[in-house]
């Protein structure tokens, strides 16, 4: 309820994905929360389904660096944080987040699924050939 609640006001809060970080990694000053970039994420879970979360961006205005939630940009490059598949959700899209659980679960089905294609691929580059 209180989801659908928030769901209604643009800003879902079943699960709010923001960086722990609380200082710029370059120059050490505080880093200030954007609350006009709060953007809403869809969330797979393994045991709670597909939901609406927020992810949060915090900013720095002296390097112009933003952090998020398993990362940072600069230069509108995307840099993974050393320590992202530590925590408890992977972002994988601007849009889309995983569980770490589902994707341990899954993990094994994903890598049958690359094989299968590349088998395909090959088998179809000799068949051409």
């Amino acid at each position: 309820m209180f989801n659908d609640f928030t769901v209604s006001f643009g800003h879902p809060l079943a699960t709010g994905l923001i960086s722990p970080r609380q200082v710029c990694r370059k120059c050490m000053k505080a880093l200030t929360v954007l609350e006009k970039k709060v953007h809403v994420v869809t969330i797979y879970h393994s045991e709670r389904g597909s939901y609406l979360g927020s992810r949060v961006t915090k900013f720095c205005w002296k390097c112009k660096i933003y952090e998020h939630y398993g990362f940072w940009t600069e230069n509108s490059i995307k840099h993974l944080d050393i320590s992202c598949l530590d925590n408890e959700f992977f972002i994988s899209s601007e849009d889309t987040a995983f569980h770490m659980s589902l994707m341990r679960q899954c993990a094994s089905l994903l890598v049958v699924g690359a094989v299968s294609y590349i088998c395909y691929f090959i088998q179809s580059e000799l068949w051409l050939h």
